[in-house]
């Protein structure tokens, strides 16, 4: 549902997300979409292919198993799937120093 709000709010506005707001904060997938959107300036259409992609993998271990790594290394998902969404991610890392 947030993809299809910020498509429709690129629509409407004729300009990109990252253009639209000053700050940009989520939580589980929601930090991963506004990484997406803000950081990283993946285009929406390509934003909404990653992130079904990615989601089925995050979502599909049981309640017993993200529990027993919430214990274990204090994270609910498996890290080295983070690591990999991370280097994924990495080619679209714009640094701009002029700031």
């Amino acid at each position: 549902m947030t993809i299809s709000i910020m498509k429709r709010l690129e629509e409407l506005s004729r300009r990109r997300i990252y253009e639209l707001f000053d700050y940009v904060c989520g939580v589980s997938t929601g930090a991963l979409i506004g990484a997406m959107a803000a950081i990283y300036r993946v285009p929406i259409a390509e934003m909404e292919e990653i992130y079904k992609e990615f989601s089925v993998q995050m979502f599909e271990q049981n309640r017993f198993v993200g529990a027993g790594k919430l214990i274990t290394s204090h994270a609910y998902y498996d890290t080295e799937l983070w690591e990999t969404i991370l280097k994924y991610f990495s080619h679209y890392i714009v640094i701009n120093y002029n700031c």
